[in-house]
C-alpha cells in the first residue's frame, strides 16, 4: 500500500469540514468541538427546518481529509489500516445501539449516515445551558438541586450500561439543562417530561383549584401558607414525587393540567446528558484504541492506568465528580493523583449544604478512588442514594 501524496490533502483549511458544506440533506453552520476521534458539528436539518448535531468519525492520529473532503487512513501498515476500519465498524454499531434508546434525560441519536468515506452520527440538538455554565453562575448548587440532577440522569445512564455501552465523558459540559414540562403523577417517575406538543391546558378547570394544588405543594416543603381550598385535590397530590423539585420554582404559574386532570410542573428544568459519540464497550481496557482521552477531575483512575477494566462504575465516578463540583464548588482531585496520596475532603464535609447526608455519603461511595470501592450497577447507586447505605 501506497502512502498518500501530500498534494492531494487538506493542509490550510484544517480538518474539520468547510461551514456551508452540504452533507446530504444538512449544511454545516458550526464546528462545535474535536477529540481524539472525531469532529463536532452544529446543522441544519433542510428536511425539518431543525438544527441538529453531527458527529463525524475521524480518528486524528489515523486519517487525513482530502481536498474532496474524504476522510482516508494516513497509514499503510496493514495492521494499522484494519485498527482504523474497526474503529468506523464500531462507531457504526454504537450509533445503531444509541437510535434504540428514547429517554427524556439522553440526547436522543435520530440517524447515521455513511458518506466521504467515513460515518456520521446524527443527534438532536439540546437546547439549555451546560450545567458548568449554571454551576459558575450560581457558585454551588444544594441538595435538593443535585439530587434532581442524579436520579434522571442514573435512569439514563441505566438505558446505555443495559445495552453494554459506556458513556466514558461525563462531565458538566457533557450534561445539557433544559426546560421542560413535567407530568406529576402517581404512576410517573420524576424524570417522566411531556413533550410541549402534549402539553393542553384544561381550560374549563377552575382556576381556583390550581391555585389550591400549588399551595398543598408549598405545604409539603414547609413553607407557611393557607390551608388549600380542595381537600381532594390535595389528597391526591400528596404520593407525588416533588422530593428533587426546586421549591423557588414552584408556584400557582408554573402549574397546569392536562386534559386528563394530571398536574404538570412547566418550569422543571431537565438535565440531558450529551456526548455520546465516546461511548465504550463495557470490559475494554484503559489501552483500548477506541478510548477517549479523559477529562481531568472527572475521569476515573482505570481511564489512565492498563491494563484496568472499565464498566458502569467507571461513568459513576464520572457523574458523582459532577455532583461534587456541583456541592462543593471546585472538582475533585485528580483520580490518578488520589490513588498515591488522597487529599480530598469529602462530600459529607466539603458540602455547603449538608441537609441531605444520605446523599452526600453516596456521592463519597461512587467516587472512591478505587473500581472495586465503588458501587457496580447504577441499581445499587440509585438504592444509596435513595434508600441509603447498602
Amino acid at each position: 500500500m501506497k502512502d498518500l501524496s501530500l498534494s492531494m490533502l487538506i493542509t490550510a483549511t484544517g480538518n474539520s469540514l468547510p461551514l456551508g458544506y452540504r452533507l446530504q440533506e444538512y449544511s454545516i453552520e458550526e464546528v462545535l468541538g474535536s477529540g481524539d476521534f472525531g469532529i463536532t458539528y452544529l446543522a441544519q436539518d433542510h428536511t425539518s427546518k431543525k438544527l441538529v448535531v453531527i458527529k463525524e468519525y475521524f480518528p486524528f492520529a489515523k486519517a487525513v481529509r482530502t481536498r474532496q473532503y474524504c476522510v482516508v487512513p494516513r497509514i499503510s501498515r496493514r495492521a494499522d489500516l484494519q485498527d482504523y476500519e474497526k474503529g468506523l465498524r464500531d462507531f457504526i454499531n454504537d450509533a445503531c445501539n444509541l437510535a434504540c434508546l428514547t429517554h427524556p434525560n439522553i440526547v436522543r441519536v435520530l440517524r447515521y449516515l455513511e458518506a466521504n468515506g467515513t460515518a456520521y452520527i446524527v443527534m438532536e440538538f439540546v437546547e439549555g445551558q451546560p450545567l458548568s455554565t449554571l454551576i459558575k453562575a450560581l457558585g454551588v448548587l444544594d441538595t435538593v438541586q443535585v439530587r434532581a440532577l442524579l436520579l434522571p440522569l442514573l435512569d439514563g445512564l441505566e438505558q446505555v450500561h443495559q445495552l453494554n455501552r459506556l458513556h466514558q465523558d461525563i462531565n458538566p459540559e457533557h450534561i445539557r439543562v433544559r426546560q421542560v414540562p413535567l407530568r406529576l403523577d402517581e404512576d410517573s417517575p420524576l424524570n417522566q417530561c411531556v413533550m410541549p406538543e402534549n402539553l393542553r391546558v384544561r381550560k374549563d378547570k377552575d382556576e381556583q383549584n390550581i391555585l389550591a394544588l400549588a399551595n398543598y405543594v408549598l405545604r409539603s416543603f414547609d413553607l407557611d401558607i393557607p390551608v388549600p381550598l380542595d381537600v381532594q385535590m390535595a389528597q391526591r397530590i400528596a404520593q407525588l414525587p416533588l422530593k428533587g423539585l426546586p421549591t423557588q420554582d414552584i408556584k400557582p404559574e408554573n402549574l397546569m393540567m392536562l386534559k386528563d386532570g394530571a398536574l404538570v410542573f412547566v418550569d422543571y428544568h431537565a438535565p440531558v446528558l450529551i456526548e455520546f459519540g465516546a461511548t465504550l464497550r463495557q470490559g475494554v481496557q484503559a489501552s483500548s484504541s477506541g478510548c477517549a482521552v479523559p477529562t481531568p477531575n472527572y475521569a476515573p483512575v482505570e481511564y489512565y492506568e492498563s491494563p484496568v477494566q472499565q464498566g458502569p462504575w467507571s461513568d459513576l465516578y464520572a457523574l458523582s465528580a459532577v455532583a461534587y463540583a456541583a456541592l462543593v464548588g471546585e472538582p475533585p482531585q485528580e483520580s490518578i493523583l488520589r490513588t498515591q496520596r488522597d487529599e480530598i475532603e469529602p462530600a459529607f464535609k466539603a458540602a455547603r449544604d449538608r441537609q441531605d447526608p444520605q446523599l452526600l455519603k453516596a456521592i463519597d461511595w461512587a467516587l472512591a478512588p478505587r473500581a472495586y470501592q465503588r458501587p457496580q450497577t447504577v441499581g445499587a447507586w440509585r438504592k444509596a442514594l435513595t434508600e441509603g447505605p447498602v
